[in-house]
This record gives structure tokens, sequence and C-alpha cells, in this order.
């Protein structure tokens, strides 16, 4: 993912939660996240960070986030906050 390409951001964070996140409510929150930031020509990774984080803590599934994902959300978080 090319973190200085807008789309492919928010096009590959759809994609990853699609993947990840198997309640229908947090996944709904963040495709909402996604889209306002798309709407609003900006990426609120605060708020999309966040509210996956919620997801984890939460998740009966007892999601752990291994070393690649830990890398990319400090990408993402660098880049874009």
């Amino acid at each position: 993912m090319n973190y200085d390409s807008y789309n492919e951001v928010l096009d590959y964070m759809r994609f990853f939660f699609n993947e990840r996140v198997d309640s229908s409510i947090y996944l709904e929150k963040l495709m909402t996240l996604i889209e306002g930031s798309r709407t609003e020509k900006t990426v609120i990774i605060r708020a999309i960070y966040e509210t996956y984080m919620q997801y984890v803590k939460q998740s009966s599934d007892g999601i752990k986030i291994n070393a690649e994902e830990k890398e990319m959300w400090i990408d993402l978080l660098h880049h874009w906050q």
C-alpha cells in the first residue's frame, strides 16, 4: 500500500476491515468513518484506529494483532495524523 495515496489507503482499509471484522455493528461504524473520510477529503485515522481497537478488545474471538498489522497501524498513524 502506498501511504501517500489517499484513495489507496482508504481502499486498503475497506478491504482490511471486511476481512478482519466479523461484527456487523463495528464493520458499519468503520465503513462510515472510511466513507466520511472520502467525503471530507481527509483520513480520520485516529477515530478509525480507536474504533477498530474497541472491536479487538470486545471481540469474543480474542483477536490478536500480529507484528505486520502493528507495523501497518504505526505507519498509518504516523503518516495520517
